[in-house]
């Protein structure tokens, strides 16, 4: 008897066979039955119906437990949540960063960080939930009342397998409040560190007088802890602090004419608003920053005890502005959001610059550079990209590299035609062209029902390569898992010997 598995295996034969003008008439022999053309018509319109809504239709049932097809990157995971997306109705927040953990039973778990959203930035609640591998809410934890309010900007998992949340606390100074750094650390998705700056398992750091934002976390080979970000008001510039395993100020950080040991203040040669989004580290232990300065798009490199690079990429003042001119595009409303480092060493900064003079339009960007920060001419036009969404409003919010190089930047998207946001995802080959086996020609938009929703962070689970996509929507925590790329395997050679050892010249003909 002819089981639907093998339909289905057949018919991607078949349109092969079809699209390569061969397929005049169908006379095909599988387990004894023929199958027909009407069978074949049956199974084109079956599988062109899934086709449409965004997915391909499951060969079978392991196949279907798996939710995983190698052969169609971009498509929603279908057993994770419901149809490939989670949206944590049981609370409202503002879901700002993930990554992926491994479990001690050698799985994986989703674990996210963010915010409540029913309070003022500085009355906020810390939120740090967790999902399984099939999008289900296991664990949720956040500060009591009894503790300073804080809400969480970015979350990485150290070489301990614990849990590392940066972002900040509000600290009563004279009856008002005060933005400080705050690192807090777990054990796993329930149990606090009380060994991180004991016992509270949270580390804070602030500035005389000044209101300061951490929205980067990078962690290093020592599991020192760096958060980056800016001044909270409207005229400041680029600031660090460095804490140690134990949770104490890096008294070393910033260097010896440091004013606030633990801190690197300053540095960026523009007076603007200088605020770091971006935070990555180069193996000798530099410091990558991104970010923006007023309305630019700019890069800064920081020794390993934070001291800023004025030699980096050039002298006498370092920094880098980047220009999307050569795009078509105006440097208008520009900022970097996310940078990532290759392998070699090549570093890509994703965000955003404007369509057009009014500003009006925005669009979703990426360059990279060399490790000496020179643009990389080799990559997109001149180092530039942009992803084609068809939408007025687009923008660039988080990237992550997988193994072979593949370059996977999420962010939101509104539609031509909508006002409505949705998550945007597009992945990129090493060369800086789109994946076209990705997707829609290497871009995914995806929609969360009737209403708008935007993505703040991507991570790659590393064994299936699934794309785990984290955002809002409707004032939730939304979490969309896409199948990832698989790098095709060159098949095995096989040789067969007789039984005294030599190769079966029969074998293989």
């Amino acid at each position: 008897m002819l089981e639907k598995k093998h339909l289905l295996l057949l018919l991607s034969v078949l349109l092969f066979m079809n699209k390569n003008k061969c397929l005049d008439s169908v006379d095909i022999q599988i387990d004894d039955q023929l199958v027909t053309k009407n069978v074949y018509n049956q199974l084109v319109t079956e599988q062109e119906t899934y086709q449409k809504i965004g997915y391909r239709k499951p060969k079978n049932k392991q196949d279907n437990q798996n939710g995983f097809n190698a052969t169609d990157p971009g498509q929603l995971d279908r057993t994770f949540g419901t149809e490939g997306r989670v949206i944590s109705t049981n609370f409202e927040g503002v879901l700002t960063g993930i990554a992926i953990r491994q479990t001690t039973a050698g799985d994986y778990e989703i674990v996210t960080t963010g915010a409540s959203t029913d309070r003022t930035p500085l009355n906020a609640m810390l939120l740090l939930t967790t999902y399984n591998r099939d999008g289900n809410q296991i664990a949720k934890v956040d500060f009591s009342s009894t503790t300073p309010p804080a809400f969480g900007t970015a979350i990485a998992i150290d070489s301990e397998n614990r849990i590392v949340i940066g972002g900040n606390v509000g600290i009563n100074v004279n009856l008002g409040r005060q933005l400080r750094f705050m690192a807090r650390r777990y054990i796993n998705p329930t149990t606090l560190d009380t060994s991180f700056n004991p016992p509270t398992g949270t580390a804070y750091a602030s500035l005389p007088t000044i209101d300061i934002l951490s929205l980067a976390l990078a962690i290093d080979t020592q599991n020192r802890i760096l958060l980056a970000g800016g001044v909270f008001t409207d005229n400041g510039n680029f600031q660090l602090v460095k804490f140690t395993n134990s949770g104490q100020l890096d008294s070393s950080f910033g260097g010896p004419n440091a004013t606030n040991p633990g801190f690197s203040s300053g540095g960026f040669p523009l007076p603007n608003k200088n605020t770091i989004k971006g935070i990555a580290l180069q193996e000798n232990g530099a410091i990558i920053v991104s970010g923006q300065s007023g309305e630019r798009f700019v890069l800064a490199r920081y020794s390993a005890n934070g001291v800023f690079d004025t030699t980096w990429p050039t002298g006498p003042n370092g920094g880098i502005v980047t220009d999307f001119t050569p795009l078509g595009l105006v440097n208008r409303g520009a900022r970097s959001n996310a940078v990532a480092l290759q392998k070699d060493g090549k570093i890509v900064a994703v965000g955003t610059t404007a369509t057009n003079v009014t500003g009006t339009g925005q669009a979703f960007v990426l360059a990279r550079y060399n490790p000496n920060g020179t643009l990389d001419t080799t990559f997109g036009s001149g180092g530039l990209q942009v992803a084609p969404f068809n939408s007025a409003i687009s923008e660039a919010t988080a990237v992550a590299i997988d193994a072979n190089g593949f370059i996977i930047v999420a962010g939101l998207t509104t539609p031509t035609g909508t006002s409505q946001e949705c998550f945007a995802l597009a992945v990129f080959n090493p060369d800086g062209s789109l994946n076209n086996e990705f997707g829609n020609n290497g871009l995914v938009v995806t929609a969360f029902g009737n209403n708008g929703a935007g993505a703040s962070s991507v991570a790659i689970e590393p064994i299936s390569k699934k794309i785990i996509v984290g955002g809002n929507t409707n004032q939730h925590f939304a979490l969309a898992c896409y199948n990832g790329i698989v790098e095709k395997q060159a098949p095995l050679p096989v040789a067969r010997f007789s039984s005294n050892g030599t190769l079966d010249p029969r074998f293989g003909k």
